[in-house]
């Protein structure tokens, strides 16, 4: 019986120590709002910045990085349910389930800038003497590219702006890629291939498709296929999303979505 209870107390002590290191690291933004995609957009590289140097090593933060965006409607469900409000943006820490998702908020800092958001968190792990960042070392936002070459993707979470920003085309983190028009601020949705699935990404092949493939590498969307040449992929000020064959110094259209 001693034998048995001291097994169980083992048993126990381990699980205590898997649910105390099983956590993960949650960026919150709304992408409907164009400041606090900007915000999002610089911390998000800050961290993945911070995460290439190794500064979350033994944390087993590096492999449960998540974002959530309240305008993705079981996103904001989720974050109802863990108790984070709709009004700003938030880098939090969460305790993960066996499927890591996250089930509880354990920590979480509202912020104006990257580099606030990642003082919070260096702090809050104990690596603060480690990597504390200045105002000098955080990123300055790059703009987002407005073409996309054969062989590119782009990832969840990212997009194509024209250069006049009032048009972008984005890699939700949902799984679906959406044409939008900048309005006063907000995004006004003009075309979207209705794909669904966490991890999608944006490929551009030299037979001129566009496709947009799963976590696993399956097709869920395509554009028509074209003859082998080189493409590329553009959003333009006028809000046309097009896909051009190279052809010397000449671009021939060969698709662009309905309108």
């Amino acid at each position: 019986m001693k034998v048995r209870i001291a097994f169980l107390a083992l048993w126990m002590g381990l699980l205590m120590a898997w649910a105390q290191t099983h956590r993960g690291l949650l960026v919150v933004f709304d992408s409907a709002q164009t400041s606090q995609s900007m915000r999002h957009k610089e911390l998000v590289e800050l961290l993945r910045q911070k995460r290439a140097e190794g500064l979350f090593a033994g944390t087993g933060l590096e492999q449960y990085f998540q974002i959530y965006d309240f305008a993705e409607a079981e996103m904001a469900t989720s974050l109802k349910r863990l108790g984070v409000s709709r009004n700003g943006t938030y880098l939090c820490l969460t305790q993960l389930d066996a499927k890591d998702r996250p089930v509880k908020v354990t920590w979480r800092v509202g912020y104006t800038t990257a580099a606030d958001a990642l003082a919070g968190l260096v702090g809050q792990l104990g690596l603060a003497a480690i990597a504390s960042p200045t105002p000098s070392a955080s990123p300055t936002p790059e703009k987002s590219p407005e073409r996309l070459s054969v062989g590119t993707d782009l990832p969840a979470g990212s997009m194509l702006e024209s250069p006049n920003q009032r048009f972008r085309f984005a890699v939700q983190t949902d799984g679906n890629c959406v044409l939008y028009r900048v309005e006063d601020g907000k995004l006004i949705p003009i075309w979207g291939t209705e794909t669904k699935g966490s991890g999608a990404r944006l490929t551009l092949d030299n037979r001129g498709r566009i496709r947009v493939l799963s976590g696993a590498g399956q097709v869920l969307w395509s554009s028509p296929e074209h003859r082998n040449a080189d493409y590329q992929l553009q959003i333009q000020d006028d809000g046309n999303l097009v896909i051009y064959r190279r052809e010397g110094n000449n671009g021939i259209p060969v698709w662009s979505p309905p309108r």
